[in-house]
């Protein structure tokens, strides 16, 4: 069983993690902007979790989307130069996104 505080500092990882990236996007703006829009959407919902919890400070709910947190932050932390990856990247994001908001209330 998951603890939420476990939860959201995993996600408060993967949202440094997104900036970092797009801090080191260089003179790319697109894929800056990208990086940017997708920490801050994490940031949305884990705001709306930690006020909305669904299922209190603990509880195997937040199991999966612990697991999809660590997933997406390995995907952060393993983009290449290739757009594959950061398209990987990115899919991962959105799975964090979706298995956040069917744990708040």
């Amino acid at each position: 069983m998951a603890k939420l505080v476990t939860l959201l500092n995993e996600a408060s990882g993967l949202i440094g993690k997104l900036f970092d990236r797009s801090e080191q996007a260089g003179d790319n703006r697109k894929l800056e902007t990208a990086f940017r829009v997708d920490a801050l959407s994490i940031v949305t919902v884990t705001q709306e979790l930690a006020v909305k919890p669904a299922h209190g400070l603990e509880s195997a709910e937040y199991d999966a989307p612990l697991k999809e947190v660590r997933e997406a932050r390995k995907a952060v932390e393993a983009i290449g130069a290739d757009a594959a990856s950061i398209h990987h990247a990115h899919l991962e994001t959105v799975q964090v996104l979706e298995a956040m908001r069917a744990v708040t209330a």
